[in-house]
């Protein structure tokens, strides 16, 4: 029961980072930029702490549930990259658009191969 709290505890704090971020962020340009930062940077600590659970502590399952499904669930966001993907479809800037989805998609990935090897590199 106790993973429970501890995917609600984690998610809660990522969630709110990600609104104080898009609330800031996003109102000052075209492209969503805080979900995209956002994603990457979830996508780093996912990247850091896979390796760190996997490879240093054996998987803490406490450390999983709070930062990489938490945390990390709670900051990024499919749905709201989603949305806004779809907006700027809807507001006619398909470029735009794409743009956002390369960028969240391919930078994402790319992110969490740089956290894990950043994890790998200094631990």
């Amino acid at each position: 029961m106790k993973e429970y709290l501890y995917v609600f505890l984690g998610g809660g704090l990522g969630s709110v980072l990600r609104f104080i971020i898009n609330r800031y962020i996003n109102p000052l340009f075209v492209l969503p930029w805080g979900t995209f930062i956002c994603n990457s940077f979830a996508s780093i600590l996912v990247g850091i702490f896979t390796v760190i659970l996997a490879r240093k502590l054996q998987w803490s399952d406490d450390l999983l549930y709070i930062v990489v499904i938490g945390f990390c669930g709670g900051l990024s966001t499919f749905s709201t990259f989603s949305n806004e993907t779809l907006r700027l479809f809807e507001l006619e800037m398909p470029v735009i658009g794409i743009l956002n989805i390369c960028l969240n998609i391919f930078l994402c990935l790319i992110c969490v191969w740089i956290g894990q090897k950043l994890a790998v590199h200094y631990l």
